[in-house]
């Protein structure tokens, strides 16, 4: 009887480990700007729901960046002229083999159109012109681990693989 019950609670354990292993390791891994990032999560926790995004006006694109993923962009957030450290202008999917679509990374967009000034968020100014000429963009992925680090417009770990 102790032996079905040690493998029940093993078993209990291991399905646990696999459930959270996916938020524990996604923490925010730049403790500098720990606070900030968990906020940054916690107001974009539904969207690891992409239908979610999609209700709340984020449009899916016709494309998949390797090394980045799925760019749904927010049009009314990023030709609004604020940056809100809460409210992303674009949310970052990585394409699984499921078919669903996993939240790796939130980005923030600062239109030249829009923006006189190239923003600055966690005490870094925007890349300029990244991934186009009229645009700058802040990267964080809270979401998935970037070797790269945390704020690095492109991450080794995500693929397009399951497009």
């Amino acid at each position: 009887m102790k032996k079905g019950l040690f493998i029940f609670v093993l078993a209990g354990l291991m399905l646990m480990s696999l459930l959270i292993a996916p938020i524990v390791g996604a923490k925010p891994h730049h403790t500098e700007f720990g606070k900030e990032l968990t906020e940054i999560r916690q107001a974009t926790v539904k969207y690891r729901d992409i239908n979610k995004a999609l209700e709340d006006g984020y449009v899916f694109p016709d494309y998949c960046v390797d090394q980045m993923g799925y760019h749904l962009v927010n049009n009314d957030l990023a030709e609004n002229g604020e940056i809100d450290m809460l409210q992303p202008e674009i949310l970052i999917y990585e394409p699984m083999k499921n078919g669903k679509y996993r939240l790796v990374a939130v980005e923030w967009l600062a239109p030249h159109a829009v923006f006189d000034e190239t923003p600055a968020l966690f005490g870094r100014t925007f890349d300029k012109g990244v991934p186009y000429p009229d645009v700058d963009t802040l990267h964080a992925w809270i979401w998935q681990a970037n070797p790269n680090g945390m704020f690095s417009g492109s991450n080794p770990n995500i693929s397009c693989q399951y497009e």
